[in-house]
């Protein structure tokens, strides 16, 4: 499918909503594909057994004078008309997919991803035939190539209905391990939803309601910035019901970077930063664990106190206190301010659940006068939502031109963060379900494909004594033997396929690391 801004004057929806799809798509496409594959084996199963089934017709065309490139073209073009059917039907269902998909999409928590449209066009069709056609020329060769080779003597015909039921057997093992692949990949994501479920954000997020502020530069000059914050705090904390209310640069989803080094001399590095009100760690019960935080009595004079996190006191400086230690801010030579750090807090999650630890530091708005995009956050004695309305009222009535992006509680976007991994689960899941009722159709084909050619040699072996009982064990243990060598190839496929995953299905790599800590 195709997607694109439904509005294209917003550079941000297509830029954003290409970067967020990328990894999504290559995953859809990595495991549509996958059952792709297992569809066309279980087709290309089917000719063959109809090629089989068909051997004294082709030989009996044969014998009337058909060649073997007209018997070959033949099956070649039954194979294309499946394939240009099932192209057909697949652009029809994906039509109507892609409808579904567009009414879900407002719902998405991502903003990148508002505002997206599915559609099929030229380039989509053009791409489905292009696949149909190739995967008819492929998997319609074995059964070609079989009726090409049908020949007028019985025992050559008996040796290429032994090659052709191997080659069945080959699809049903393939068919077995492609979707215990699938599988195994559900059940880690599921491993994965179950833990990122239970992990502890670093902050308090219930009964907190947040709603993003951002003043425009060319509408309010840094002071008047200032003192705007400064009265929409107040006005927050004036609200019945309001216990508190606090200012950040840094939401959970937001990750603002910035530059530091620890010298004037050495190169800035890229990391995470954000500015925040005082009580900030008070209010959203992020500990300090040594030093102090932010005072409210602090000045906009001198150096500016720093808190950083502790794997930011643990990488910066290992080995050492953090504690007093100083820091060059900003990613600009002559932009560059000297901080000085005052404490060191408790490590949270900025930007996912399955995040692991980076370095962060914090700054103090009344120190740091650079920041015109805050979340203002409010601590209720209730039910937070029931604050929305009053929030928005009182951010509208003291700046008109102050842009906001919506009121959301903490606790939904926590939970909301989690939607990447429950939808990679439920679409994973559904297309295993899928794989595995194909491998199980496939395998039933081959079984019964098998026993009917074996009819005579079963009616032999209980004409001689052989009991219902050993029979139904002969044909079973066909089934099992299939069955057990495409669970070992599946095996061995996910080992490999995981790790290539894992850098595309989120929180896989969660699991890695909790895995190793648990047998450490």
């Amino acid at each position: 499918m195709l997607f694109r801004s439904v509005d294209d004057t917003s550079g941000f929806l297509w830029t954003n909503g290409r970067r967020y799809f990328r990894p999504v798509l290559l995953y859809m496409g990595i495991v549509c594909g996958t059952v792709f594959l297992i569809a066309c084996v279980n087709v290309a199963n089917l000719l063959l057994a109809r090629a089989a089934s068909r051997r004294r017709e082709m030989a009996l065309r044969q014998a009337l004078g058909a060649s073997r490139l007209r018997l070959f073209g033949a099956a070649l073009t039954e194979g294309l008309v499946l394939a240009a059917g099932g192209t057909a039907l697949g652009i029809v269902v994906g039509h109507w997919t892609g409808r579904v998909l567009e009414l879900t999409l407002p719902s998405l928590p991502t903003a990148a991803y508002r505002g997206i449209q599915f559609g099929i066009d030229w380039r989509v069709t053009l791409l489905l035939g292009v696949a149909g056609t190739l995967s008819a020329i492929l998997f319609s060769l074995p059964p070609a190539l079989a009726n090409g080779r049908r020949s007028l003597v019985p025992e050559l015909n008996g040796m290429e209905g032994g090659r052709v039921s191997r080659q069945r057997e080959l699809y049903s093992v393939a068919q077995v391990a492609l979707s215990l692949t699938l599988l195994i990949a559900t059940g880690l994501l599921i491993r994965a939803l179950g833990r990122m479920e239970g992990t502890d954000p670093g902050f308090a997020k219930d009964h907190r309601l947040y709603v993003n502020l951002s003043a425009p530069p060319d509408a309010f000059k840094p002071e008047s910035g200032v003192s705007l914050f400064d009265s929409l705090l107040e006005e927050a904390r004036a609200l019945p019901g309001v216990r508190n209310a606090t200012l950040s640069s840094v939401i959970f989803g937001n990750q603002p970077k910035a530059c530091a080094s620890t010298s004037a001399l050495e190169p800035p590095r890229t990391l995470s930063g954000g500015i925040v009100e005082p009580n900030y760690f008070e209010m959203m019960r992020v500990p300090i664990i040594r030093g102090r935080g932010f005072g409210t009595a602090d000045a906009f004079a001198g150096e500016p106190g720093v808190v950083v996190n502790d794997t930011m006191a643990r990488t910066w400086w290992p080995g050492e206190d953090a504690l007093g230690k100083k820091l060059w801010l900003g990613c600009a030579q002559s932009e560059r301010k000297v901080g000085l750090v005052i404490g060191v807090a408790r490590d949270s999650k900025y930007g996912a659940l399955d995040q692991g630890p980076e370095p962060f530091y914090y700054l103090s708005r009344r120190q740091y006068s650079g920041g015109n995009s805050f979340a203002l956050i409010i601590l209720t004695a209730g039910d937070p939502h029931q604050w929305a309305k009053p929030l928005m009222q009182i951010v509208q009535s003291a700046a008109p031109r102050l842009r906001t992006a919506g009121v959301q509680s903490l606790e939904d976007e926590v939970a909301l963060s989690l939607w990447e991994v429950k939808w990679q689960t439920a679409l994973l899941g559904s297309l295993g379900l899928l794989a595995l009722i194909l491998a199980a159709m496939g395998l039933y084909g081959v079984v019964a494909y098998n026993v009917s050619q074996r009819t005579r040699e079963i009616g032999v072996r209980m004409a001689l004594g052989a009991t219902p009982g050993v029979v139904r064990r002969m044909v079973l243990a066909q089934g099992l033997r299939i069955t057990g060598i495409g669970v070992v190839a599946g095996l061995l496929l996910s080992a490999g396929s995981v790790r290539v995953m894992r850098s595309y299905l989120y929180g896989l790599s969660q699991i890695g690391r909790a895995s190793c800590r648990e047998r450490g």
